[in-house]
């Protein structure tokens, strides 16, 4: 009898131990034998891919890998059972996991072989890293370019440039977010704005109203600059006159970028929010690019 085994309590159950650890263990757990069927999970592997744990046993791996990613997934499976090894979380690629109703959970995914104690299965250990910041903001990034590219859709193949005029504030809203978006067009004399089209308007920015362009004006400030400009709380701004009106719906932060096209500015295009400090750099580039894609289509329409 070896030192080890002498210290443990004459009732020391191991097969007992085992079960309680794989149960008890904070992330979810599979174990899945050598046709990659799955004989064992335990509750926090249910949770997450939102299954009973006597539906997961008997199912394969296959089954909860997304249908974009299956081919793919089967070569590495077959690759990885000709030559298992442990492989540690966050030192291989992030994947996605399918759950019951078919929806997708990113994931990190240990691998542990048991083939080396003579047991003919993997232990996959399975972390849910929808809640990290750093896949937060890719998975935001991959919006954000799914609306870019469906405006820049529409501006090649709508002739009708009201037609973007009236798109874009809706991808902005839903992009983003937000309770109000604007677009003001310089009127020809360049003397005030007009509202050309938004979702969310306030009182006194309905389409059609006027604002003058003057640098103490949201969109006249913004053309002034000419650059993005972030409010963070309208209630502490002091570069130019907030409308009551803002203060009135409860709007706070704001994101506002010139439409500029070859270098000629013809509006702004705002976007606001209800939240505090709602903007960052990520969006500034979103708005950007929708700015470029609606100026550049509306200069167009004119030449």
């Amino acid at each position: 009898m070896s030192s080890q085994e002498s210290k443990l309590p004459h009732d020391f159950d191991e097969r007992s131990v085992y079960r309680a650890l794989f149960t008890a263990y904070p992330d979810a757990l599979l174990l899945v034998d050598a046709t990659g069927h799955i004989v064992l999970a335990n509750p926090q592997a249910a949770e997450l891919l939102d299954y009973a744990e006597s539906e997961l046993i008997g199912l394969t791996v296959d089954a909860l890998v997304p249908d974009s990613i299956r081919p793919r997934h089967a070569a590495y499976r077959d690759a990885y059972a000709h030559s298992p090894r442990p492989r540690p979380m966050g030192t291989q690629m992030e994947l996605a996991a399918r759950r019951r109703d078919g929806s997708e959970v990113m994931v990190e995914i240990a691998l542990s072989p048991l083939q080396g104690s003579g047991l003919p299965y993997v232990i996959a250990a399975i972390r849910g890293i929808g809640a990290y910041p750093r896949v937060k903001q890719a998975l935001q990034r991959a919006r954000y370019s799914e609306h870019i590219a469906q405006i820049s859709r529409l501006a090649v193949d709508t002739r009708d440039p009201q037609l973007l005029l009236q798109q874009v504030p809706a991808v902005a809203a839903e992009a983003l977010q937000v309770e109000d978006v604007v677009v003001f067009l310089l009127e020809p004399n360049r003397l005030e704005f007009r509202v050309a089209s938004g979702v969310g308007l306030v009182p006194g920015e309905t389409e059609g109203a006027r604002v003058p362009n003057r640098s103490d004006t949201p969109p006249g400030f913004v053309v002034a600059a000419g650059k993005p400009v972030t409010v963070a709380d309208y209630r502490h701004e002091q570069r130019f006159r907030v409308p009551q009106a803002y203060l009135d719906a409860g709007l706070t932060s704001a994101l506002a970028v010139p439409l500029s096209d070859r270098w000629l500015t013809v509006g702004s295009l705002a976007v606001r929010s209800t939240q505090p400090q709602r903007f960052g750099d990520d969006e500034i580039r979103f708005l950007e690019s929708l700015s470029n894609l609606l100026a550049t289509r509306l200069q167009r329409a004119d030449t």
